[in-house]
């Protein structure tokens, strides 16, 4: 008998991520879209708007490592069913903000949760890629985000015409704890747990991601933590991502205002300077093609 091909397991989990990523962009930008109709119901100058977007950038930043770290620790299904969840509880409470105090505050919040988001799902993607898809799938989910950035305005506007901009931030909460049940059901921390996933598909994902995959797996199913060496080389991963992610955030936040006051703009400038780039990116790395030929691999 042929040998079985491999299921497409790990695809479904890639669409479940890209949503989140998506999401994770949607709900980011969507005071953006609602900022002119905010200051024009409580009179906020531009000072006190910019301190409410800060507000998520600080958080943002102080809780990248911290989210990391408990998808290391309790895997990223848990982990990532929580924090959607708060956040799009976050979100949907914008809708209620009644000041700039409150405002601040929710924003603040809401970036706490957010924070773990990428964090946690390059968690959920380490254990379920073979080497040679990793760059491609990052790639993907990256693009995803960019996409969400580019769904908001449209999306938000059409809600904010019809019911008002605290139904948009409803709305946006409604879509995110769909998400996180849909995840709590759906995805599992090791593909060896998940009933889409043969053999087959088992054994590509193993035998192209063998050494620190293996005991990172290893160590998830005792219910153990990284171990050391491990652990310092996530700590140097995460002070990059908290860096990049921190920086990313508050262009995009910046970014979203000015277009959007100068130009109105936002999601063709997303979609440009954002989608395109991701999804060539994601080809060069795709496969290793870089790193082979600096190898001098074929």
């Amino acid at each position: 008998m042929p040998a079985a091909s491999p299921s497409k397991g790990r695809w479904y989990i890639l669409l479940l991520i890209s949503v989140m990523y998506l999401i994770t962009y949607l709900d980011r930008v969507n005071i953006s879209t609602a900022a002119p109709e905010i200051i024009k119901e409580f009179g906020f100058d531009k000072i006190t708007m910019g301190v409410i977007f800060s507000a998520f950038v600080w958080s943002y930043a102080l809780f990248q490592v911290p989210g990391g770290w408990l998808s290391d620790k309790f895997g990223a299904r848990r982990v990532l069913t929580g924090i959607v969840a708060y956040w799009s509880l976050m979100t949907a409470a914008t809708g209620f903000a009644g000041g700039a105090t409150s405002f601040k505050i929710i924003r603040f919040l809401f970036g706490v949760g957010e924070a773990g988001a990428f964090p946690g799902a390059t968690r959920a993607m380490q254990l379920w890629y073979p080497r040679s898809e990793r760059g491609f799938v990052q790639g993907i989910t990256h693009s995803a985000s960019r996409a969400g950035a580019a769904l908001a305005p449209p999306i938000v506007l059409a809600i904010m015409l019809n019911f008002g901009w605290r139904a948009a931030f409803f709305s946006c909460g409604a879509i995110g704890l769909l998400w996180s049940l849909w995840w709590a059901l759906s995805y599992r921390n090791l593909p060896e747990e998940h009933g889409l996933v043969n053999k087959a598909e088992l054994e590509l994902i193993r035998r192209a991601g063998a050494g620190i995959a293996l005991c990172l797996a290893a160590d998830l199913a005792r219910g153990e933590g990284l171990p050391p060496i491990e652990a310092l080389a996530a700590a140097r991963t995460a002070g990059v991502r908290l860096s990049l992610g921190s920086a990313g955030a508050a262009q995009d936040l910046w970014n979203d205002i000015k277009l959007l006051a100068l130009h109105g703009r936002i999601a063709g400038e997303q979609v440009k300077e954002g989608t395109i780039g991701l999804v060539l990116d994601s080809l060069l790395v795709s496969n290793d093609l870089l790193i082979r030929r600096g190898r001098g691999e074929k």
